[in-house]
């Protein structure tokens, strides 16, 4: 399986999306609808690297953090195939921010 690194200087296009306002059984909803659109739409867009979805342990936020090749990938999705998902998600009241990484650190005995 091929991964994708988070670290400062690498080429890669974050986006991470939240939701906050959940209960247990909304999150799982939501869950639902985001891994649906992932292995339905996502998945097969040109630039798309990788997404980890990420559930509160007390039900109420869903993170799903996405990586693209490049801001272009993303905006060609967003411009495009996203307009017909948006929406089965705005329901969960999803919002998308966009980031940059500025400060990576790993253990010692995991290399840097």
């Amino acid at each position: 399986m091929p991964t994708t690194q988070i670290g400062q200087g690498r080429d890669v296009f974050t986006v991470i999306f939240e939701a906050d306002d959940l209960d247990e059984n909304r999150q799982r909803e939501a869950l639902a609808v985001i891994e649906d659109i992932l292995d339905g739409v996502v998945r097969q867009q040109p630039g798309f690297l990788c997404s980890h979805v990420h559930l509160s342990t007390d039900g109420k936020k869903l993170v799903n953090y996405q990586q693209w090749a490049s801001a272009e990938a993303f905006s060609a999705f967003k411009e495009g195939p996203a307009r017909d998902v948006m929406p089965r998600v705005a329901p969960f009241g999803i919002s998308a921010k966009v980031y940059q990484v500025a400060l990576s650190r790993w253990s010692k005995e995991n290399g840097a």
